[in-house]
């Protein structure tokens, strides 16, 4: 596993403050995902990748294991480099510190071009004709995205996080209901509406993961929009939601997750 290095700015790159609390809680994807994305993709070992917004490699790791080439770019240097630390056992993974719209990326030069909840940080302008330049004729883009839905286990912390939301961080908006899963916006409309993509097919993997109120914690700590307030206000909202979850929750919920998987062949 190599890392190379790119000069990239470091201003507004909030997940790169603390890649050890991602690495810990955010979420992975489910196998069932992977294999999906394999499969759509008609990918194999030995097959070129190129990932964009690797993180700490949620989804490099379980396709490093099924045997893919893969450039992982990842903006944050912190981050790529932690990532780097835990791939030295896959000399197939190389990591590049750089953004997408900055990357030396060879035209031509992928059979997939992948990205796990992070395609959205590209600039929406270019990020599909980016994808489509990096591959080869008959190339494919695997988008895959985590996201909360609405379910018996959780629906009762939702609510009851509500209060707490609008007292200590109105700053952040209305408090956050996620959707119901048949609501739930997939990624085909945006990936064929670039006219660069014919889609494959889209599919969706339900799943849940249950939380203690430490765990959830740590979890809300790596969140964009949390990282950006002030440390007093974050602190004081974080306390509260443990308050919350440990005596109105009984010290744990169930949190319920939707992961999409979205291919798309590259247009002729």
């Amino acid at each position: 596993m190599t890392v190379a290095a790119n000069a990239v700015p470091v201003s507004g790159l909030i997940f790169d403050q603390a890649p050890w609390l991602y690495d810990r809680h955010r979420p992975g994807y489910p196998a069932a995902a992977v294999d999906a994305l394999l499969e759509l993709a008609k990918l194999r070992p030995g097959s070129r990748a190129l990932e964009v917004g690797a993180g700490t490699g949620q989804l490099t790791i379980p396709l490093a294991r099924r045997g893919l080439v893969i450039t992982a770019l990842e903006p944050g240097p912190r981050m790529a480099a932690f990532l780097a630390g835990k791939l030295e056992a896959y000399p197939g993974v190389r990591v590049v510190s750089a953004r997408f719209e900055k990357a030396n990326v060879a035209p031509s030069s992928f059979d997939v071009v992948v990205s796990a909840t992070a395609f959205h940080w590209v600039d929406a302008a270019v990020r599909y004709r980016l994808a489509a330049r990096a591959l080869r004729p008959d190339g494919t883009l695997a988008l895959v995205r985590n996201d909360h839905v609405l379910g018996p286990s959780n629906v009762d912390y939702y609510r009851a996080v509500s209060d707490t939301y609008r007292r200590r961080a109105p700053e952040l908006g209305p408090p956050y209901m996620p959707p119901e899963e048949s609501e739930l916006a997939g990624l085909r409309t945006e990936m064929a509406e670039s006219g660069q993509f014919d889609v494959v097919d889209e599919r969706r993997f339900s799943w849940e993961q249950p939380y203690t109120a430490s765990e959830l914690v740590g979890l809300l700590r790596t969140y964009s929009n949390h990282r950006a307030l002030r440390a007093g206000t974050r602190a004081a909202l974080l306390s509260d939601i443990r308050t919350v979850v440990e005596t109105d929750l009984g010290g744990r919920f169930v949190d319920r997750y939707v992961t999409t998987v979205c291919v798309g062949r590259l247009v002729a």
